[in-house]
């Protein structure tokens, strides 16, 4: 029987070269159909995010500089992934867009991406990762200690982790329970007093103060100096039988510090009474600038700020510092300046005047994690440990190696070190422990990122959470003005569609399928005239022992075959959507609707449209 088919087939070709083709008007129709849906209705392109595409994300994100939008991006960059947060509409639809500018109405592009499965991730790191961070400032190391706040950083008597909780619960308001922070901080393992350096510059004012020039603005005091209280010193003092106006500068010689580097230090001691209403800023300065060229009036002074500053009114000697590392590579001039009143003249003595410098002690950035919980700050430092410079270092400085950046990347991966690095930390672990260990990496820009590890026979492993990232596909269909979002799709069945249905036959009913192969008669489809055969004649083939191939039609009314055509019509589309959209996935809250036309052939040309509504994955039901 299948030989006569052949030959049906055969003069039904015949008659197509030598006749008006019987499905002219079909095809019109469809024509018809595809130009009011657009000039590219019907194409499709596909193609899969790289990893160049998800760092533009997260560059994307981090610009929008708010603490959400930073997390994503973390996110994006540590798992190269999008998660429910995210707003992957909006992304995805402005890269399609700038890609595909040439494209028009119609056009379908089906984008293929990462994608976290659920709400929530399940990597204990990721609280840790998208913590909020702080960074200790000048004002916070100097709440700890004058030392603290003169250096700007923690010496190995500090306790750091009780300091932290208190400058958190100043610095952060109204916290919840739960909340984490990512402190950043400087110290030494040395201790501040055993930090000298080499004195560049001293003047005790043995003798004269003839180093220094003095400026006589206003009155008729001015400076000089003096001895007295076991010590030699410049004074000024605008009294002269009572309180005299005075405006006075006395600034020193250059002073070349134009190779040093790291921490230098002005020391000095000093004598001041009868400071009244003076004010240090106004009525007293001590200052600095690097382009003094003789006049004080044209120079940039700054003020110095200093650890201490005397009473005012005695006569006791006050020794205090400021940090002049600001000046580090200049040449300077420091100045000192002094205003009386008829009301307040103030008697100020200078002397023991040095500078120190030297090799600024090479600080450790220590970074920890504090957690609220409800009535203050507590390390978590038992449950996660985020890396600081000393870490990196301790894994090799050199090109190629973490501590050459402080930061891992895809040159320098984290699973490389890091399980050796906990082996240190934790040489008595036990197996099934856990341990969260944040570090920075580099891909395009530096990020924090972190993982699980856990101790398993002998081991640090990462944790892999792989299997919660997914493979998603969207579709975005240009409306004539841009490509917007559309997961439901409207095709018209071409060859090859129709041969996807006779492939599944094959496999299932090969005695149904034509000798060529492109064409059976369970569904009817036919790769060839790129139709359905909905025929009934088709259907009552028989085999060499003469029994009907398909005996589900013997003894049907017409009316019966016809429905049993057509729902086995419906059934191959299903077989075509479930194969060719095996990884479509359907999205909450959306109903994705899949419409199909196609050519039908009963011995005339008609055509036929179905709709198909995703329910799982690569699963559809018609409706």
């Amino acid at each position: 029987m299948k030989f006569i088919k052949n030959n049906i087939l055969i003069f039904a070709l015949i008659g197509v070269m030598f006749s008006c083709d019987p499905l002219d008007e079909t095809y019109e129709e469809l024509d018809g159909l595809k130009e009011a849906a657009g000039e590219d209705a019907g194409l499709s392109i596909r193609f899969s995010l790289v990893d160049e595409d998800y760092a533009s994300f997260a560059s994307t994100l981090r610009s929008n500089k708010t603490v959400e939008d930073s997390a994503k991006a973390d996110f994006i960059d540590q798992y190269t992934a999008f998660n429910a947060s995210i707003s992957v509409d909006a992304l995805l639809g402005d890269l399609v867009n700038e890609k595909y500018p040439q494209l028009r109405k119609g056009a379908a592009v089906r984008v293929t991406y990462n994608m976290l499965e659920g709400e929530t991730f399940t990597d204990g790191s990721t609280k840790y990762v998208s913590a909020l961070t702080y960074s200790l400032d000048a004002d916070d190391y100097a709440g700890v200690s004058s030392e603290a706040g003169l250096f700007g950083f923690f010496d190995g008597d500090v306790n750091y982790m009780a300091e932290i909780s208190s400058i958190l619960s100043t610095a952060i308001q109204s916290p919840s329970s739960g909340d984490i922070v990512a402190v950043s901080f400087d110290k030494i393992d040395a201790v501040y007093s055993s930090l000298t350096g080499e004195t560049v510059y001293a003047e005790p004012f043995e003798s004269n103060i003839d180093g220094f020039t003095a400026f006589d603005l206003e009155g008729e005091q001015g400076w000089g100096h003096g001895e007295g209280f076991g010590s030699t010193y410049a004074i000024m003092s605008g009294f002269s039988g009572s309180q005299q106006a005075n405006k006075d500068w006395l600034v020193s010689p250059e002073i070349d510090l134009s190779d040093k580097k790291g921490s230098i230090t002005l020391k000095m001691s000093q004598i001041l009474n009868f400071q009244g209403a003076a004010v240090w800023g106004t009525n007293l300065r001590i200052v600095f600038a690097n382009d003094y060229t003789g006049d004080v009036a044209t120079a940039t002074w700054q003020d110095l700020a200093f650890d201490a500053l005397p009473v005012g009114n005695n006569w006791d000697v006050f020794d205090n510092q400021s940090d002049l590392s600001a000046a580090a590579g200049e040449s300077i001039h420091i100045a000192f300046y002094y205003e009386s009143t008829t009301d307040d003249a103030p008697n100020w003595r200078l002397t023991n005047l040095s500078i120190d410098a030297g090799a600024a002690p090479e600080t450790d950035e220590v970074n920890v994690f504090y957690e609220y919980d409800d009535s203050e700050w507590v390390s978590v430092s038992d449950e996660a440990y985020f890396m600081g410079s000393a870490d990196y270092d301790a894994m090799g400085e050199g090109s190629g190696q973490p501590g050459r950046f402080n930061n891992f990347s895809s040159n320098t991966p984290p699973e490389a070190y890091i399980p050796s690095f906990l082996s240190d930390v934790f040489p008595f672990a036990q197996d099934g422990d856990e341990y969260v260990v944040a570090y920075k990496y580099f891909s395009g820009s530096t990020s924090t990122r972190g993982n699980v590890y856990v101790y398993e026979s002998g081991m640090w492993t990462a944790s892999s959470y792989d299997e919660q990232i997914i493979d998603r596909t969207d579709q975005y269909v240009h409306t004539g003005t841009e490509f917007v979002f559309n997961p439901s799709v409207t095709m018209t069945m071409v060859s090859s569609d129709f041969q996807i249905i006779v492939d599944e036959v094959v496999k299932t009913r090969p005695d149904l399928v034509s000798s060529f192969g492109t064409g059976e008669d369970l569904y009817g489809a036919d790769a060839f005239f790129v139709n359905f055969d909905t025929r009934l004649s088709s259907r009552l083939e028989e085999d060499e022992s003469g029994n009907p191939l398909q005996p589900e039609y013997i003894g049907l009314s017409a009316d019966e075959s016809t429905a049993l055509i057509a729902q086995r019509v419906t059934e191959g589309i299903d077989i075509f959507l479930e194969a060719k959209f095996s990884d479509v996935q359907p999205i909450a809250g959306i109903e994705i609707l899949y419409t199909v036309s196609y050519v039908t052939f009963d011995g005339t040309g008609g055509s036929g449209t179905e709709v198909f509504i995703l329910t799982g994955l690569g699963a559809f039901e018609p409706q």
